[in-house]
This record gives C-alpha cells, sequence and structure tokens, in this order.
C-alpha cells in the first residue's frame, strides 16, 4: 500500500530537472533585464554539475550504465570548472582589496 503512494522517482527527477532549466531561464532573464545578481556565466558551470547528477540518477533508476557514466564524468568535469572559477574570482578580490584599501594590519600598526 505504501509503494502506491509513493511518487515515480522518475517523474520526480525529471521534475526536478526542469525546475533547473527554469532557474537557468530565469537567471538569464534577469540578468539580461536589469544587469543586477548572479550572471548566467557564473551560475552555469555549478547548474550544470547539479543537472548532470540529476541524470546520473535519472540513468541509474533506468539501467543505463553508459548514460550514468557520461553524466557523472559531466558533472565531475562542471564541478572542478566550478571551483577554478571561484578561486579566480576570489584571487581577483583579494588582489583589488590589497591594491585599493589598507589592511588592518596596516592601520593598526600605524596606530
Amino acid at each position: 500500500m505504501l509503494q502506491s503512494l509513493s511518487p515515480d522517482p522518475l517523474w520526480m527527477v525529471d521534475f526536478i530537472l526542469a525546475l533547473v532549466l527554469v532557474e537557468v531561464v530565469g537567471f538569464a532573464l534577469f540578468w539580461a533585464l536589469k544587469k543586477r545578481g548572479l550572471s548566467p556565466f557564473t551560475l552555469a558551470a555549478n547548474l550544470a554539475a547539479g543537472a548532470c547528477l540529476l541524470l546520473a540518477v535519472r540513468a541509474a533508476l533506468t539501467g543505463q550504465d553508459g548514460l550514468l557514466t557520461i553524466a557523472l564524468a559531466g558533472a565531475g568535469v562542471a564541478h572542478v570548472l566550478d571551483l577554478a572559477q571561484r578561486f579566480a574570482h576570489a584571487r581577483l578580490l583579494v588582489a583589488a582589496s590589497s591594491t585599493t584599501h589598507e589592511t588592518f594590519g596596516d592601520r593598526h600598526e600605524r596606530g
């Protein structure tokens, strides 16, 4: 009886994938209209990693081993790209703050 009440896992995965697509379109439209918030480029690798993981879940549920391998590899590549982008952004922020502002230590030492 409990199994008949639980939703189909494939439907749930497809629904979440559709929500990710809506999220991408929403961020892109908001950025295009307002030029505020996070740019779609900034979010692309993160959202791609999530979408690939959802595809991997779908492939695992349907027994598609080839697609599972490809989706997991895609998620890994997207994750590495996302981390590289975040570290590059952090380095830019540190470089910008060190060239334009004094650090707390510099102000403290001068009195």
